[in-house]
């Protein structure tokens, strides 16, 4: 997750390093396996419905005696994702008081992305990069939403590995019925290595990840996670917990703690994601959006209306009565 304790998401891309040499006895419930892709399918779904629209700003801050090589005291990321539309705004403070804050924003539309940054709250934002949408090579989407949506790709990585042509990378699916979790092993193949991957689910609470680690023989990243917010029958996760550290350097240890600090249904519009929300020019080679008709111009529609009607009726009313005095009597 890209703006939340790096340190430790570094190690959760564990694909740099070689694969284990030792290998899990399969302990595979096929029950729990169709109960998994049936129920737990349905829960990735529904999140999935709801993830668009999610406006969600976290601080992230490293524990004491962390490995923190920016001295960074904490970072606190919004984040946004809105059909075609994403933004993360990002400011990041530290230990030394005499170190400026560093403010940045990544922005993207249906017409281009750009990346803006700022010394301090008060300044003005600079553009530091801008691409057309046909020359952009990554969507920033992925990497946006928090918390939320880390919780979502690890629930969609543990699923995709229950089916059954990845199922020989698949190593333990285990149901606990005293805490009433499913735990879910296997491995990804990816360039360069292996990853050892482990999820721990409650799917009594909606298919939660409550727990997840991933492992090299070189490195180990662990995460928990606690929920305490519902957007429309969805749980989400409002705190989590990491830890990662080297194998080989044991002493080198990351931990630190993410909270939510907003979690709502975005009210920004189409336009707050271009340049102009910030004071900048739109690209010269770029259409301008549609202004929206303002809102006196439909005051006066309005108006207008009414005056047209007022005076029908007083028109309609002069002739009915000149009608009615017109017959006989």
């Amino acid at each position: 997750m890209r703006g939340v304790f790096e340190t430790a998401v570094l190690f959760s891309f564990l694909g740099l390093f070689l694969p284990s040499a030792s290998q899990a006895e399969e302990k595979i419930d096929d029950a729990w396996v169709a109960k998994a892709l049936d129920e737990g399918g349905k829960a990735l779904a529904k999140r999935r419905a709801l993830l668009d629209g999610l406006d969600e700003t976290d601080e992230s801050r490293p524990s004491a005696g962390s490995l923190n090589p920016r001295g960074t005291l904490s970072t606190t990321t919004r984040s946004v994702r809105k059909g075609a539309h994403t933004l993360i705004e990002k400011k990041r403070t530290y230990s030394d008081q005499a170190k400026q804050p560093t403010i940045t924003v990544e922005c993207e539309n249906a017409d281009y992305t750009f990346e803006l940054g700022k010394s301090s709250e008060q300044s003005a934002f600079a553009l530091t990069k801008y691409s057309p949408v046909h020359e952009r090579k990554e969507s920033i989407a992925r990497f946006a939403g928090g918390l939320h949506v880390e919780v979502f790709y690890h629930l969609e990585g543990a699923l995709a590995a229950l089916e059954s042509e990845k199922r020989k990378h698949l190593k333990r699916v285990q149901y606990d019925a005293p805490s009433a979790t499913l735990v879910v092993e296997w491995t990804v193949e990816v360039k360069g290595g292996r990853v050892q991957e482990r999820l721990v689910l409650a799917p009594t609470k909606g298919w939660v990840v409550l727990e997840r680690s991933a492992e090299t023989p070189k490195a180990v990243a662990s995460s928990k996670y606690e929920y305490g917010r519902e957007i429309e029958g969805g749980p989400f996760p409002t705190i989590t917990s990491s830890t990662a550290w080297l194998k080989e350097e044991p002493n080198k240890i990351a931990r630190g703690e993410v909270r939510v600090l907003k979690l709502e249904r975005t009210k920004l519009q189409d336009s707050d994601f271009r340049l102009a929300a910030f004071g900048l020019p739109e690209p010269a080679d770029v259409k301008p959006l549609a202004r929206p008709t303002p809102w006196y111009l439909w005051l006066l529609a309005v108006a207008g209306g009414a005056v047209t009607v007022s005076a029908g009726s007083a028109a309609l009313r002069r002739y009915l009565k000149r009608q009615a005095a017109s017959l006989p009597s």
